[in-house]
This record gives C-alpha cells, sequence and structure tokens, in this order.
C-alpha cells in the first residue's frame, strides 16, 4: 500500500508505510519528512508501551513495597525492644526490692486505737481561724515580733489560742500515738485527693504560736510539748510515700524549726530535752524520707502512664489530641517509661549526695532531658520539676544541721562551760553550697546563720546568760530572794511577778504594785518586798 506525503515546497512523493514511522528528507529543498506507520501498527505500538510500563511499575512497586514491609519489621522489632528495656527496667527495681505499683506503696492499715489521724482530723474540725489573717498572729508566728506586745495585740493571741485550745490538746494526744494512715483512694493515682495537707499545716502553725507564747511566758516545759506535737504532725505524713507528701512533711519540721529557733533565744532548754532534740532532728534530716518518696511518685508515674491515651492532661502538657493514640500505636509510651524509670533512679542516686556535689550531674540530666524526643511526654512533664526539689531538700538539711549546732551550744551554756572560738568540730557544712555554717561569737552572745545566694539568711541567735523571764508589759525593777531561789519582778503595769531564778516559770504574783515603781527590794526572809512607787511613796 502506497500513500502521498507532501512537502511544504508543494513537492508529493507517494511512499510505502511501514511497521514504524520513518525519517526522510525532501529532494527538492532538503526538508525533513515523516513517513507515517501503517494504521494496524499504531495500535500494537501503544500496546507495547503499556506492557513496557507495567514492567517499570511492577519493579518500582517490589522494592518499594520490600523496604516498607521491612519498615513495618523494624518497628515491630523497635516497639518489641522498648517494651523489653522497659520491662528490664522495672524487673531490675523489683530485684532490688524497690516498688513499682501503686499497690506497694499504699500504708499499711492501722487500728482505730492506735491511728493518730482520727485525732488529727477531730483536732482539724475543731481549729478556729483568726478574725484578722494579717493581725500580729502572723508575725508572732514566724518569729518576727520580739520585745513587748501591745496591750491589744497580746489580747488577741490570748484569744485564739484560747479558742483552739481543743485543738491544741488533740494534736499533743495525737502526738504520742506512733502511727498515722488518713483515709486516702490510693487508686486515683496522681489525681488522688489529699484533703489533710492544708489543714495539717495550718495546725501546726497554731501549734509553734503556742510554743512560741508558752516560751514567751516561761513555761519552757509546755512550749517544748507544743513543738513536739509540732514535729509530730510532720511525721505523720512519713506512711505516705509521695513528695508532696514529702512537702507537706517538711513544711511543717520547718515551721517547726523556726520555733525552735525562738524558743533557744529567749529560754534554757533543759540539757536532757536538748539531747533529745539533737538525737530527733537526727532522725528527721536524712535522705531516706526524700528516697522513699521519689520511689512512690515513680509508681504514680508508671500508673499514670497508663492513663494517658485517654487523658492526655493528667500531665499538665499540653499536646495534639492525636498524639496519645499514635503514642500508643507506635509503643512510644513503653520508650517514655523506660526513660521515665532511668530520671527517677538517677534523682534518688543524685539524692544519696550532696547537693554541692551534684552540679555537673545534674546538668548532665538536664541536657538529657531536654535532648528527649518530643513524644517523651510523661518524662519531660515531671522530671524537671521533681529534680528542683533536690536543693530544697538540701536546704532543709542545711537547717536542721543549724538547729543541731544551737542546741549543742545551748547545752554548753546550760552547763556553764564558755562558747568556743570556731565551730569546725562541730562539722557544719552547707549543703547547698558545700561552705560552712556562719558562726560568730561576741559579748551578748553567739550568732548562728546559713546565707547564700539562693535563699535568704537564717540566723539562731543564743544569748550569753539564761533569759529566765520574759513580761510583755515590760520590767522596769528586779529583785533577787536571800535565798537566790526566786526573782520578783515589777513590770510597767499590774501586779508584782515572783519567777523561779532557775526555770522562768512565774510561781505568783503580788499586788496590784503601785505604779510607776521607782525602787524595790525584799526583806531577809524574802516574804516581804517593799516598792518605791513615787515621790515618799513605800509600799510594803
Amino acid at each position: 500500500m502506497r500513500i502521498s506525503i507532501s512537502c511544504r515546497c508543494g513537492r508529493s512523493y507517494m511512499v510505502t508505510p511501514g511497521s514504524a514511522p520513518k525519517a526522510a528528507r525532501c529532494q527538492a529543498c532538503g526538508a525533513s519528512l515523516v513517513i507515517p506507520a501503517r494504521p494496524s501498527d499504531v495500535a500494537a505500538e501503544r500496546a507495547r508501551r503499556r506492557r513496557l510500563w507495567k514492567k517499570v511499575l511492577l519493579w518500582t512497586a517490589v522494592p518499594i513495597g520490600s523496604l516498607l514491609l521491612l519498615a513495618l519489621v523494624v518497628l515491630l522489632v523497635y516497639i518489641r525492644s522498648n517494651s523489653a528495656r522497659a520491662e528490664a527496667a522495672l524487673a531490675g527495681l523489683r530485684a532490688a526490692g524497690e516498688p513499682t505499683t501503686i499497690a506497694e506503696i499504699v500504708p499499711p492499715a492501722v487500728p482505730r486505737a492506735e491511728n493518730a489521724a482520727l485525732l488529727y482530723q477531730e483536732a482539724f474540725d475543731a481549729a478556729v481561724e483568726a478574725d484578722d489573717p494579717y493581725c500580729v498572729l502572723d508575725d508572732f508566728r514566724v518569729g518576727r515580733v520580739r520585745g513587748t506586745l501591745p496591750v491589744e495585740d497580746r489580747d488577741r493571741v490570748e484569744r485564739h489560742l484560747a479558742a483552739n485550745r481543743k485543738s491544741i490538746d488533740l494534736a499533743r494526744r495525737a502526738a504520742r500515738l506512733r502511727r498515722c494512715r488518713f483515709d486516702l483512694d490510693w487508686s486515683r493515682d496522681m489525681n488522688m485527693l489529699l484533703p489533710h495537707l492544708a489543714p495539717m499545716k495550718e495546725l501546726v502553725s497554731t501549734l509553734t504560736l503556742d510554743a512560741r507564747w508558752r516560751s514567751r511566758k516561761g513555761d519552757v516545759e509546755g512550749a517544748l510539748e507544743s513543738l513536739e506535737a509540732a514535729f509530730a504532725c510532720g511525721e505523720a505524713f512519713d506512711s505516705e510515700r509521695l513528695l508532696i507528701c514529702h512537702l507537706g512533711r517538711t513544711a511543717c519540721f520547718r515551721i517547726g524549726l523556726g520555733a525552735l529557733r525562738t524558743i533557744l533565744s529567749e529560754q534554757a532548754i533543759p540539757v536532757e530535752a536538748a539531747r533529745r532534740w539533737i538525737a530527733h532532728l537526727g532522725t528527721i534530716r536524712g535522705p531516706e524520707r526524700f528516697i522513699g518518696a521519689l520511689q512512690g511518685e515513680r509508681c504514680l508515674g508508671l500508673a499514670a502512664f497508663l492513663r494517658l491515651a485517654e487523658d492526655p492532661e493528667s500531665f499538665g502538657v499540653e499536646i495534639d489530641d492525636r498524639i496519645p493514640w499514635l503514642w500508643t500505636f507506635l509503643g512510644l509510651d513503653d520508650v517514655d517509661r523506660a526513660e521515665y524509670v532511668w530520671a527517677i533512679g538517677e534523682m534518688i542516686e543524685m539524692a544519696k549526695l550532696p547537693y554541692w556535689e551534684q552540679g555537673d550531674r545534674l546538668a548532665a540530666f538536664d541536657a538529657h532531658i531536654e535532648a528527649m524526643p518530643i513524644y517523651c511526654i510523661g518524662t519531660r512533664g515531671l522530671a524537671p520539676a521533681i529534680a528542683a526539689l533536690l536543693e530544697q531538700e538540701a536546704r532543709f538539711r542545711t537547717e536542721t544541721t543549724a538547729a543541731r549546732i544551737a542546741l549543742e551550744l545551748s547545752i554548753r551554756r546550760s552547763e556553764g562551760r564558755p562558747w568556743p572560738d570556731r565551730i569546725d568540730d562541730l562539722g557544719p557544712l552547707d549543703e547547698v553550697t558545700g561552705g560552712a555554717i556562719g558562726y560568730e561569737r561576741g559579748v551578748a552572745g553567739i550568732r548562728i546563720w546559713i546565707e547564700a545566694a539562693e535563699y535568704s539568711p537564717d540566723v539562731w541567735f543564743l544569748v550569753a546568760g539564761r533569759l529566765v523571764g520574759w513580761q510583755e508589759t515590760g520590767i522596769s525593777h528586779v529583785a533577787w530572794s536571800p535565798d537566790g531561789r526566786r526573782l520578783v519582778v515589777a513590770s510597767e503595769e499590774g501586779p508584782l511577778h515572783v519567777l523561779d531564778a532557775a526555770s522562768g516559770r512565774e510561781l505568783g504574783s503580788l499586788g496590784p504594785a503601785p505604779a510607776p515603781v521607782a525602787a524595790l527590794t525584799l526583806d531577809g526572809s524574802g516574804c516581804l518586798a517593799a516598792v518605791l512607787a513615787g515621790p515618799g511613796q513605800v509600799h510594803v
């Protein structure tokens, strides 16, 4: 079959088409011509091209599919290895005897007759708030009030303590019971309610207010009894291995240490009581409770991982709603769980070291947390906040060290021994900075202080003599009894007060005394007092 093709120059040619298009040239002008293929061969060419594309797709899809299958296998192996890593970490904890579930940290049951929590609950219910939350009570609680109080402020303190006498007595009774267990719903893990934390802190504040007020009045025994009850409130948290409860425990102790500082500056504590307090401080300052709280927090965190997919906000981190589902589907929860176990374990090891030796290790810990992938939701959300507590724990241990030194020196004061020029033999160290605790000896007394850039100064002051009396109205004259066993004190207002010279306890009063008192003396028997009150007025 021949067909005609034409060139643009107008010349025509008769050609025979082949199985495929062919190129040719015009003999007249040399232009390029195309001899088309036969019509039946066009369909065959199209079919050939389709077969070629199928081969290309087949040879491309097979490697891609193989790669996807390999990636799926690698992902499954990765998930399996992460799960094995997390289980290995938990198995290591179990082998070491450390708790891994909430059931292991739930406090054991306590018989009602031995449970101090029931008395504490009654004390909470009997507590009465101050009429004016910004009155002198707050200043007196924290030891900011020194010297004479105005009459209206003294009345406020007395009324507040009288209104809370039942609560104070219940707390003192609870302090005699050594076991305590509050009724908490441990099945709620991190969402568990702790309604006893705030009332307990308020109760401690009331007890220390009572201790300071009794110390001001010379009742050292009563002041120490209220102070012991305040410290017992902190010990009531010992069975609750949670960080928040440990913080409540530490807060109670720090409030109590402030009251002890005030009592030591005002009164001479009996030697046996001082030694008992030194031993007591040694039991509350160690890292064991903090380490136990970290272990308990780890149990809560592991339980909370199981709820993350259902409640993403349980960690307090803003995340996309799709992330928890993907997080669990890909097995990234096991990665996070293993990292969380490592992070708490690292903090436990750091807690065993003095804080000033934790610097490099803590910096490496922070860098590791920052470098964690975004899918480590739990660890990134919880670990940094927990790590910040390491310094607070060191600060508390330093405060207890300062209290122990002050008690040691108060014993020297009571025994009549001179105070040392240095306190290096007592081994004082600031556990935050690693430096020495400040000490200064003067004519009027000594000062012991903790001071660093991270926190405000904490000063203990012991006077050189024994403080045996403190009258709120101010003292104008003092006279010894002939046997040296009693003191008669004339105040600026009110009767004459008779104090025991050894303890400062008030034995009675004489009066009302005339005011103002210009002179005061006792007869040889110590039974009669002569008072000069104004010009020419002598009263016996």
